[in-house]
This record gives structure tokens, sequence and C-alpha cells, in this order.
């Protein structure tokens, strides 16, 4: 939904089936979907494609503030997944694992680079 003073700002930037990217104004806005992780290379393939596309969506609009969540089927331990393709895409940009002090989170993890803010994962408990 975009407040109808913004309608005639804002653009679909991605829409796929695991990412929809908006941009309002000076913001984009983009919600991921990764697969469950397993341990092939159809996975694999499909993570390269979904971080090749956030990469170019971010590089594309570096002049814009960023926020960036949805679910990642990932769980982290001391910062890392069990994804080497998404640790080499979090080192890239420079993600860090933030602590929360909601309990109902288990993991954030956010780039802050000028005015950029990815919110990367919000695990809640269920």
């Amino acid at each position: 939904m975009v407040r109808n003073t913004l309608s005639c700002d804002w653009r679909c930037l991605v829409k796929s089936e695991r990412i929809v990217a908006v941009k309002v104004g000076k913001c984009i806005f983009i919600n991921v979907y990764f697969p469950v992780y397993i341990s092939d290379i159809s996975y694999h393939t499909e993570v390269a494609n979904i971080l090749s596309t956030l990469d170019s969506v971010i590089a594309d609009n570096n002049d814009c503030s960023i926020t960036l969540g949805g679910d990642f089927n990932l769980l982290f331990t001391n910062g890392l997944s069990r994804c080497d393709q998404f640790n080499k895409f979090v080192q890239t940009v420079n993600l860090q694992l933030c602590d929360t002090k909601d309990e109902n989170i288990r993991t954030v993890m956010k780039l802050e680079m000028l005015h950029h803010l990815l919110i990367i994962s919000l695990l809640a408990h269920a």
C-alpha cells in the first residue's frame, strides 16, 4: 500500500517468485523469500540468483534508503549461517549481526552504510 500522495512517485523494480522490490521516492523496499536450506546444487543456484538480484538492486539505487526484509530460512550461529553464499554476501555488503532486547526475535542483521538500512532477517519464535 502506498499513500495517495506518493502514488505518482513509486515504481516496481523487481517482481519475481522470490523477490519484490519497490521504489517510493528515495526509499527502496525489498521483500525476499529464500528457499529452505538443502545441501543441493539447485538450492545453491537459486540462492546465487537471489543474491545477484539483491546486489543489483542495491548497487543501482545507492542514492536511496534501502529496507530489506523477508524470510531467509536460515538460522545463524555466531553471526554465520550454514549457507556459504549468503555469508559471503553478508561480508561483501558489510552486514553485521545486531543484538536485540526483544525476546521474540532471534536474529536481526542490518547494514548501515551512508543512509542505507537493510534489515536482513527477523525470525520470530513460534
